[in-house]
């Protein structure tokens, strides 16, 4: 069972880290000259790679991900759903309250990788969903090197919403914020939730839903779709098999 307490503390450099970014970028007013210089990555690296880590905060990705974890860690797949469900509302009124524009609708001759939106930057929905599952994976992750990868792998997927032209660095920040949040207030509220039989195969069933779904849902990266139809793939291979085992177990008694 989770104790409040002790994920807040176990987890508490990850806003601190956020809101230092915000104070900085803010105070020193360089969240455009940041952005031009982070968004040009893509001539180094080649437009893929970026596309490709920026699938990590894609919400039905990180859905899928953590249903997938449930046999070996099944309070992150219990805390995803209201940590997503926090994330994504209050995403959506922040974005609708703050009305900020997008940097393709505000600069020219910027690199745009895929297809983003011009309105509602602040905060990126990407970069709060990949720093709730990294939160929820750090809660459990069994030590600090394990930790400070997974940290690092939400901070490229935070960075890559830069490099793709769809988000500013505040926005980013404020995401790593709103992502913490989330997952602490959903890991609290899922954390009486006991595993049972019924709800692991409620997990699969939704995994299978959710997978299938990934296969059709167009995330605005076309050129990374192969990653995209693998994890999907994965996901839906993963339940399946948990499922007859279930199912074998359940005649076996």
């Amino acid at each position: 069972m989770i104790n409040p307490r002790q994920a807040i503390f176990s987890t508490i450099l990850i806003p601190l880290f956020g809101i230092a970014c915000l104070c900085f970028i803010f105070t020193f007013d360089i969240n455009q000259s940041l952005f031009l210089q982070l968004n040009s990555i893509s001539q180094f690296t080649g437009e893929n790679l970026w596309a490709a880590v920026t699938l990590i905060g894609d919400p039905v990705v990180i859905l899928s991900i953590a249903l997938a974890l449930h046999s070996i860690a099944p309070q992150i797949s219990f805390a995803i759903l209201p940590t997503l469900l926090i994330g994504g509302s209050s995403v959506f009124y922040f974005k609708w309250l703050f009305a900020v524009v997008r940097p393709p609708g505000a600069l020219e001759d910027i690199i745009i990788i895929g297809q983003p939106p011009i309105s509602g930057a602040f905060p990126s929905g990407h970069a709060t969903g990949a720093f709730a599952l990294a939160t929820l994976l750090i809660l459990f992750a069994p030590n600090r090197y394990l930790k400070l990868g997974i940290f690092g792998l939400a901070l490229l997927a935070g960075l890559s919403r830069i490099a793709v032209g769809a988000h500013w660095p505040l926005d980013v920040s404020g995401g790593i914020v709103f992502g913490w949040l989330s997952a602490i207030l959903g890991a609290v509220i899922s954390r009486h939730w006991q595993q049972t039989t019924k709800k692991t195969h409620i997990i699969n069933i939704l995994l299978l839903v959710t997978a299938a779904y990934l296969v059709f849902r167009n995330t605005g990266y076309p050129q990374i779709y192969g990653i995209q139809l693998a994890i999907a793939i994965s996901c839906a291979t993963l339940a399946a098999i948990s499922l007859i085992k279930s199912n074998n177990k359940t005649l076996n008694n």
